[in-house]
């Protein structure tokens, strides 16, 4: 996939997924869009709470990929994204694209019918991180799934925006040490 391409299917989940997600809530259930943003926390708190969680995750994510025996996975990954050629702005954007798009379809509609392990365990697999005959890349998204649990169950007491504060900075540093890195 092309560079530009990716940057459309950013576009995509942010308005997309967005729109997807209120629109369920809304005609399904009648949660109005602005529903979602009115729960949990002063925002200021749950901006800079889902910043730390998101750092804190992404951090140890980092350090899990860097094990000797998960070379192929980071390896795999980086590569891909460094052939892309992102600059920061790209990846801030498409990590925000991400928070946005996905927690409001994941976190704010799914988890609000289908509860948090089973949306978790979904939105981990889907991003293709639980791969039974990759043991390694299942190993990390067995990590992945508890950071993402731990993020659906804080979210439900904290609000949508440490969601979607969390899922940006698990992305941007992610995003951010991949493209950093030389690849073997």
């Amino acid at each position: 996939m092309k560079k530009r391409q990716i940057l459309i299917l950013g576009w995509v989940t942010l308005l997309g997924f967005s729109a997807l997600g209120l629109s369920l809530l809304y005609f399904i259930s009648g949660i109005k869009p602005a529903q979602l943003f009115m729960h949990g926390w002063d925002p200021f708190y749950q901006a800079a709470a889902g910043l730390a969680y998101g750092l804190f995750a992404g951090f140890v994510a980092w350090r899990l990929l860097k094990l000797g025996f998960m070379q192929k996975v980071r390896n795999f990954y980086g590569k891909m994204l460094k052939e892309m050629r992102f600059n920061w702005l790209d990846i801030a954007f498409l990590s925000l694209c991400a928070g946005i798009g996905e927690e409001i379809l994941f976190r704010g509609c799914m988890q609000y019918y289908a509860g948090a392990i089973a949306t978790s365990i979904i939105f981990v697999g889907i991003h293709g991180y639980l791969n039974p005959k990759n043991w390694r890349l299942t190993i990390y998204g067995i990590y992945m799934t508890l950071v993402i649990l731990g993020l659906s169950y804080i979210f439900e007491e904290a609000g949508m925006i440490f969601a979607i504060c969390a899922h940006f900075a698990i992305d941007l540093f992610l995003f951010g040490k991949s493209e950093s890195e030389e690849y073997g």
